[in-house]
């Protein structure tokens, strides 16, 4: 109702509005919608008309139009969560690489952080790290990353120069997926397609890649784990 309220024209407002399930980022709006009034902006739907082609004058949608630009860019989505570390030869043990290992599932963690068989490798923002503004996961996961570390370096203080060794356990792996996808179900975030799932990306796995239990509540497990001996990890 509020996209109609600005846009004027019925036509172009109707393409404005969205069918799916309100389950997706909302739009921050500081004028957007009001620049569709302009008589120079048109509004063109490819779900009503896809893309057919680029020709040499333009853009040619599957009704047989034509539509003549001076300039194309392309903003098409982007592989989140994941797609940053898939692209980087990581290898952990026995040379298997990170997007081997998640090859199989989609990408999973313990915690959004670790994964198993990728020792002393932490992540900031890694898959099912948790839904929420981005600064203050940050925050959370370099504390976590900070405290581990110490911990593992205070219990390898024994005057020789090893290196402390963190790695989280498969089965600990397995609980954190699980945990996710049990708490997104409850969200309609689940029910419509969209990056948050990796439905953006022909060809990629639709999977759980958030926890959205909340901030608040993963930090709360984060500080069951610190307080349980490192609960999920081997620290040698």
């Amino acid at each position: 109702a509020k996209i109609r309220a600005k846009v004027k024209d019925p036509e172009k407002a109707r393409k404005l509005m969205p069918t799916q399930m309100y389950a997706r980022r909302p739009l921050c709006d500081a004028g957007y919608y009001e620049q569709f009034n302009r008589s120079n902006v048109e509004v063109v739907s490819l779900h009503d008309t896809p893309i057919d082609e680029i020709t040499p004058a333009g853009i040619r949608t599957s009704d047989g139009t034509e539509h003549k630009l001076d300039m194309i860019i392309f903003a098409t989505g982007f592989d989140a969560v994941d797609g940053n570390y898939t692209r980087i030869a990581i290898k952990g043990r026995n040379g298997v690489t990170l997007k081997d290992h998640w090859a199989p599932t989609g990408p999973t963690s313990y915690l959004g952080v670790t994964v198993p068989s990728f020792p002393n490798m932490f992540m900031i923002l890694g898959p099912n790290g948790p839904f929420s503004n981005i600064p203050p996961a940050i925050e959370t996961h370099v504390e976590f990353i900070s405290d581990i570390v110490q911990a593992a370096e205070q219990k390898g203080a024994d005057g020789t120069e090893k290196i402390p060794v963190i790695e989280a356990k498969p089965q600990a792996e397995e609980y954190w997926t699980h945990e996710c996808d049990v708490v997104s179900r409850q969200s309609l975030f689940r029910r419509t397609d969209s990056w948050i799932f990796g439905a953006n990306v022909p060809g990629k796995k639709k999977t759980i890649m958030f926890y959205f239990g909340g901030l608040a509540d993963y930090r709360a497990k984060l500080r069951s784990v610190a307080k349980n001996s490192w609960e999920g990890f081997n620290i040698e």
